[in-house]
């Protein structure tokens, strides 16, 4: 994990890479995020599997100051109602739209359901009055953001999949409801956290810094959706990020093992 700027720390509580000795491991992410005394998940990976891995780690994420899901995909919410005893008080945060039904059409032909799991529909439909609907940029805490939906502006970036709202695979899925958390740090500069960024890194990024005004990101942290892009996208996303200072970089979940590693090897 990356070393972060004054209180602002994270862990890992589950992600398609092993986490040490003892850890669970699935196709999904959730990060635990602290930032000025304030606790944060985001994300509940696909199961209730990160539970156990945040037992482990002593972290205690029934209790947290709120709950962020970045978007309605199962490998992202898939855990939520496992936190049975979330306090009434925490909000929930997600745009509407990651209840929308959806389906990923795979290179082999395969159709698979990833919507959010029928038992988490319940579980938010029992809590609604713990839900935010996030429709444009938020400050939730002091210098945390949540970055609301992103607008698509470059021409290399793609949802990084073929999604769908039907089975029949018509009704494409630009994943609009696809959001990041950003922290400020002291020094004008800002650390980004990505669920599975749909939206594209660079559209993140730029977005962030035009509602900041040009400041410096210093980290990148999560998923950025990479696994099946193309050398001309990897190449230009890696170009971007040199061209804005080339920030630190734990990348994880969506990225893909080969991405990762073109970045680690080019950044």
């Amino acid at each position: 994990m990356l070393e972060l700027p004054e209180r602002t720390h994270y862990s890992v509580l589950i992600d398609n890479n092993p986490g040490g000795a003892g850890y669970a491991t699935e196709h999904g992410l959730s990060l635990w995020i602290e930032h000025k005394g304030r606790k944060i998940l985001f994300d509940t990976g696909a199961s209730g599997q990160f539970l156990a891995n945040a037992a482990r780690a002593q972290i205690d994420v029934q209790h947290p100051d709120a709950v962020v899901l970045s978007h309605g995909h199962y490998d992202h919410t898939g855990g939520l109602e496992g936190l049975v005893d979330l306090p009434v008080y925490v909000p929930i945060y997600l745009h509407r739209d990651s209840f929308s039904t959806r389906f990923s059409r795979k290179s082999d032909g395969r159709i698979n359901d990833i919507s959010m799991p029928v038992s988490v529909r319940e579980f938010l439909e029992e809590r609604e009055k713990q839900i935010v609907f996030v429709e444009e940029s938020i400050e939730i805490f002091p210098d945390m953001f949540l970055t609301g939906p992103i607008e698509r502006k470059t021409d290399f970036e793609d949802t990084g999949g073929d999604f769908y709202h039907d089975r029949a695979c018509k009704i494409v899925d630009d994943v609009n409801d696809d959001l990041s958390i950003f922290v400020g740090h002291s020094d004008g500069s800002f650390t980004v956290f990505c669920g599975c960024c749909h939206s594209g890194i660079v559209n993140t990024i730029e977005q962030i810094r035009e509602q900041r005004g040009d400041s410096a990101c210093r980290a990148i942290i999560g998923g950025i959706h990479l696994n099946s892009a193309s050398e001309t996208r990897l190449k230009q996303t890696r170009e971007y990020l040199g061209s804005i200072g080339r920030p630190e970089l734990d990348l994880r979940h969506c990225t893909g093992a080969g991405a990762t590693e073109y970045f680690m090897e080019k950044h």
